[in-house]
């Protein structure tokens, strides 16, 4: 019996050892693969509330491969993924995964494999900027998604793709092919110089196409016909380049809403070249930093009929503004003016000394106005800034306007143009004199005056006395006279 018992006791012993060994395992196993999860986790910050996988400056030359994904992507969901500033130099093809956002920006990347992004279904979002990139490490292959009935292998979710500042000279018709729904795409800081017709198509063939930015390219004009697809465009940048005209490809941009020419080598606006094409969806336009705008002309802005907010400041040379430069014929009257409803101007740090009361109709409708750091003539031209605009502004413009200071006439030099209300402005004459001459020359006569009369009175007097004979030069007689002695009553009996 006993030994019946010992038995039985050592079998249950043995089953209680082996099931704890079986669960010793399921642990290790369990830790293992913890383990296996955070080593990205140790290197990057994971945060699995924003499911975010941030591996920005972390000095990586290597990108991760697949199977380095599998225990990360089981531990949590990566949406956004920046690999920013390290020193990658190749982009490996990924494994399936949920990421909608991946940064790539500031790494010395100048290859990328063929269908590197074909699994990642749920991409929006792709930042490629500031490697080296050339037109060879962009071909469409790059691009190449799963295969869609109704598009050939398309990246069907991707609508913001960023290739600033790499090594990019020109593009290959097809290069986005694959990207049919791609609503923005900036191509700046590259050298193309010129945008030939391989790039041309290339960028004509997105169709969806919202927002195009062309700035620091180094371009000196653009293909009349570059705008003529895109239709849905709403954003142009061609900041930073070699335009001396208004690009003609504008006329196709009609639902453009938001246009930056800054930094451009324009002269003037609102010549036949200079001048903006009917765009009436237009709300915002920059003119800033113009090294080479003078003169903005009658009619320069006439076909922005929508226009909200114009930034036309940092011009060094810009000193003439037309009164008629926004303003156009009414549609249905001719003879009635219409202005654009502004409501956001922007003219400081130029040269401008005046402006025309009648650039716009509503001066009072400005929520900002700033008109700072400008050489102002505080005279009777700008009266009307004085008695109707600036005791009207108020809000942030109202802050702004403590920096509008008079810089002629000499003696207002330095006077803030807000504390000259209910000051009646004198006005230069028709030659040009400046008030400011006048008491100089008012005291220059009276000094003459008062010096003068003493003087010449001296002198008539001095001649009348004969004292000029002292000075003049002895004659003949003179020396005769000299000789000459009147004889006395005693000698004349002799």
């Amino acid at each position: 019996m006993r030994r019946e018992v010992a038995c039985f006791l050592l079998c249950l012993l043995a089953v209680s050892v082996s099931g704890g060994d079986n669960n010793t395992t399921e642990v290790a196993a369990k830790k293992d693969d913890t383990k296996d999860s955070s080593v990205i986790c140790s290197s990057c910050i994971c945060d699995k509330d924003t499911n975010l996988l941030d591996c920005s400056e972390r000095s990586f030359r290597d990108m991760l491969l697949a199977e380095d994904w599998t225990p990360l992507n089981k531990s949590f969901s990566v949406y956004v993924v920046h690999f920013t500033r390290n020193q990658l130099t190749k982009i490996p093809a990924f494994p399936e995964l949920p990421i909608q956002e991946l940064d790539f920006s500031h790494n010395e990347i100048n290859t990328i494999e063929k269908r590197a992004f074909k699994e990642l279904r749920n991409l929006v979002y792709l930042d490629l900027s500031n490697n080296r990139l050339d037109i060879n490490s962009i071909n469409p292959d790059v691009f190449e998604g799963h295969y869609d009935p109704d598009e050939y292998e398309p990246l069907n979710k991707l609508r913001t793709l960023k290739l600033d500042n790499n090594n990019i000279h020109a593009l290959k018709s097809e290069n986005f092919e694959h990207l049919p729904h791609l609503r923005s795409l900036s191509l700046a800081g590259n050298p193309f110089q010129v945008i030939d017709s391989q790039s041309e198509m290339a960028i004509t063939s997105i169709r969806y196409l919202e927002f195009l930015d062309l700035s620091r390219m180094e371009l000196s004009g653009i293909p009349p016909h570059l705008l003529h697809t895109p239709r849905a465009l709403k954003t142009l940048n061609i900041t930073d380049n070699l335009l001396t005209q208004i690009p003609d490809a504008l006329v196709f941009a009609k639902n453009l809403e938001n246009l930056y020419l800054d930094n451009n080598l324009i002269p003037s606006l609102g010549t036949n070249r200079t001048k903006f094409a009917l765009m009436p969806n237009l709300q915002f336009l920059s003119l800033s930093s113009m090294p080479l705008l003078e003169r903005v002309e009658a009619g320069a802005f006439s076909g922005l009929t929508g226009l909200k907010t114009l930034r036309m400041s940092e011009n060094p040379k810009l000193y003439f503004i037309h009164g008629d430069a926004m303003s156009r014929q009414g549609a249905e009257d001719p003879s009635r003016e219409e202005w654009p409803d502004l409501t956001h101007l922007y003219l400081h740090n130029n040269n401008l000394t005046t402006i025309d009361m009648m650039m716009l109709a509503n001066w009072e409708h400005l929520e900002v106005l700033d008109i700072r750091h400008n050489p102002w003539l505080c005279d009777c031209s700008n009266q009307w800034m004085v008695d109707r605009l600036l005791g009207h502004l108020h809000g942030d413009t109202e802050r702004l306007l403590e920096d509008v200071i008079c810089e002629h006439p000499i003696e207002m030099r330095g006077t803030k143009m807000i504390d000259l209300e209910n000051t009646q402005l004198r006005c230069v004459d028709k030659y040009g004199h400046r008030p400011e001459h006048d008491g100089v020359i008012l005291m220059g006569m009276l000094i003459g005056i008062l010096v003068g009369i003493p003087i010449s009175l001296m002198i008539v007097l001095i001649y009348r006395r004969g004292c000029f004979g002292l000075l003049a030069p002895r004659g003949p007689a003179d020396y005769s006279r000299a000789f000459y002695k009147r004889a006395g009553q005693d000698d004349m009996y002799y």
